[in-house]
């Protein structure tokens, strides 16, 4: 019912028509975090091993890799949900929901970053446009502050 294909922001998810729309619906929702997680993944794998990208580069990486932590631990409360067959593509949603604009934030700020080729100082450039653009939103504050503290 879901297929995917590669750009050159991650991964994007098709939902098949034949599914129900209700269902589709609520996959469509739940799907861009999938994306998010691929892209932030990637962005981690290619940049956190790199020496000359700096002490900054790194700060953010291992920032990053706690949020992902959290998130892969929210994965495995849901999987044991699923194991125990009390999961629910509704519950799902709720569960994800508030990692959902966390991930969103983080793989902006990485996707930015990428893209803008930034390493050292001005990696702060696309972590202070998310603060500034999205600063206002109480779930994306929490991105920028702990990368920065570390």
């Amino acid at each position: 019912y879901i297929s995917s294909s590669p750009t050159h922001e991650g991964v994007k998810f098709k939902v098949e028509s034949s599914l129900d729309i209700c269902f589709a619906d609520l996959v469509q929702r739940i799907l861009p975090i999938c994306s998010h997680y691929i892209g932030i993944s990637h962005y981690l794998d290619t940049h956190h091993t790199i020496f000359e990208a700096g002490l900054i580069a790194h700060a953010l990486c291992a920032g990053i890799r706690a949020l992902i932590r959290e998130y892969l631990i929210l994965v495995a409360q849901l999987e044991h949900q699923q194991r125990q067959q009390k999961l629910t593509l509704q519950r799902v949603w709720f569960y994800i929901q508030p990692s959902l604009r966390t991930m969103e934030v983080i793989h902006n700020v990485v996707h930015e970053a990428a893209l803008g080729g930034y390493g050292g100082g001005a990696l702060l450039n696309p972590l202070y446009h998310q603060a500034t653009t999205r600063g206002g939103e109480p779930q994306s504050r929490h991105p920028h502050a702990s990368p920065i503290t570390c």
